[in-house]
């Protein structure tokens, strides 16, 4: 059987094109990013007697009596955020 050079050089192309970009539309398989090494701090979080209520932030801040009993956290980062969502 005897196989013309056109054909072959053809037969190539499309095998190498295939080969090439066949690959393109599967996801990827990668390992996450070990989780970043986080520093010590000397934040105090408080113990509560009982569960905060929507209600102890009127106006989207504290009570007076409760302002004394919370702590505030600024600078948080997200360290690992979900897919598709952006990083804080």
């Amino acid at each position: 059987m005897r196989v013309s050079l056109p054909v072959l050089m053809l037969s190539l192309a499309l095998f190498t094109l295939q080969a090439a970009y066949g690959q393109n539309g599967k996801p990827s398989v990668t390992s996450p990013a070990p989780p970043k090494v986080q520093r010590p701090s000397d934040l105090k979080i408080p113990l509560m007697a009982e569960g905060l209520r929507l209600s102890d932030f009127a106006d989207m801040k504290p009570g007076p009596d409760l302002k004394s009993k919370l702590t505030e956290i600024t600078g948080f980062i997200q360290n690992a955020p979900n897919d598709g969502e952006p990083a804080t």
